[in-house]
């Protein structure tokens, strides 16, 4: 199946990017300058401005004003924006009007989500529920840089998470960026100890829709009970992104296209009722995944996605190797319920449906487990200035398993 698999990504791929990168644009436009409105503060102007990518003296075809509008409703403080041309100081110039739509600087998120499974479990409970809720705020700091907070609350317990990053634009001139995110449990109980994390991501963009970003992940969790346990993990990860989806929460048209690959260790130290050791691990992968959208209708769109993955975890407590390799393919349907865009307020209520099949093999010295399953996603999702509220069911069923034993057939 992997070998059809990455036929089916190739084929993807070819019917995806060659086909934005030949399509012709009717005529191209002299930028003369940027201009940004619909926000009062200098930072924001200029974020949106770098982040456009456009530089004035260029000539830009009317699909790349396109994109570069794309790109600026990625940022978290854009709720929507468009473009428009206006006639220039000198003949034939223009200046470009980026128009946004800001979000609140206050904002929260409610998510509630559903599943049953058509597979039997020991207990007879085919049927589970979550649900979590987020609160917070972003402020802009210097000329450049965004500073963001917020509080996570999960269903089983009150607020639990804190997080607070820092984002820094323009990096070096370049349109690139930097972000740093701190973490902490509030609630002990909850988790049954303490857990801290840290991440710093850069990201810089390379030609056209393209960018590169970084990871360097920190973290440590320590538990407490008749079973403590204190892990230090470190992560990091390189991904490569072609995105030129025109929505980052409601695409409706374009593709998004990454690979990215990760390596993590994780340092343990453990005491089961008097039996202390300790244990190292080490995780390395790489993964690569397919988007791609089309409109139907000014409401309506559909789309596909295939992925690939592969991951190799080793252990000092464990002799041998663990390699797992996953495959998956998915169609999606989405339908615009209600759409308001006036002077005062930006709403939108979206139905999405998404149908995945994904094969899965795990290979261990013992055995080699084959799992393939299918799952049905549904749901609403409703976006504001102030946040996102969104409710999903999914029904997940497992098609066919297999375990062999190791020289087995």
């Amino acid at each position: 199946m992997t070998s059809r698999l990455a036929f089916i990504v190739l084929l993807f791929l070819g019917l995806a990017v060659p086909g934005a990168a030949q399509a012709s644009d009717p005529g191209r436009f002299h930028v003369e300058s940027v201009l940004v409105e619909g926000v009062e503060r200098d930072a924001a102007r200029e974020i949106v401005a770098a982040t456009s990518l456009l530089v004035p003296g260029r000539d830009y075809a009317e699909r790349q004003l396109r994109e570069a509008v794309y790109r600026v409703k990625r940022l978290p403080f854009v709720l929507d924006a468009g473009y428009s041309l206006r006639p220039g100081v000198e003949p034939g110039s223009h200046q470009v009007v980026i128009t946004i739509r800001p979000a609140e600087a206050f904002f929260a998120s409610l998510e509630a989500a559903g599943l049953t499974s058509g597979d039997e479990t020991g207990d007879g409970d085919r049927v589970d529920g979550s649900l979590s809720a987020s609160a917070g705020g972003r402020w802009f700091v210097g000329s450049q840089g965004l500073l963001a907070g917020s509080v996570r609350g999960l269903d089983d317990g009150g607020v639990q998470l804190a997080q607070v990053g820092y984002t820094h634009y323009d990096l070096f001139g370049r349109g690139g960026f930097a972000r740093l995110a701190l973490e902490t449990n509030l609630d002990d109980r909850s988790w049954g100890g303490s857990y801290r994390s840290s991440t710093l991501t850069l990201g810089v963009p390379l030609v056209g829709n393209q960018a590169i970003q970084a990871d360097l992940g920190w973290s440590r969790s320590e538990r407490d009970g008749d079973f403590s346990q204190t892990s230090t993990s470190h992560t990091g990860s390189l991904e490569w992104i072609l995105d030129t989806t025109d929505d980052p929460l409601f695409p409706a048209s374009g593709f998004r296209v990454t690979g990215r690959g990760t390596l993590s260790a994780t340092a343990a130290t453990y005491d089961d009722d008097g039996h202390s050791g300790s244990e190292d691990q080490e995780t390395w992968g790489t993964a690569l995944g397919a988007r791609r959208y089309w409109t139907l209708t000014p409401r309506q769109s559909i789309g596909a996605e295939l992925s690939a993955d592969w991951s190799r975890w080793t252990s000092d407590g464990f002799s041998g190797r663990l390699d797992q390799a996953k495959a998956g393919i998915g169609i999606s349907h989405a339908l615009d319920l209600w759409r308001v865009r006036t002077a005062e307020r930006t709403r939108d209520l979206r139905w999405e449906s998404r149908l995945t099949f994904t094969s899965e093999r795990t290979t261990s010295p013992n055995e080699r487990f084959t799992l393939t399953g299918a799952a049905l996603a549904t749901g609403v999702t409703f976006r504001s200035a102030w946040g996102l509220s969104r409710l999903t069911f999914t029904y997940v069923d497992t098609l066919e398993e297999d375990v062999q034993l190791r020289g087995g057939r």
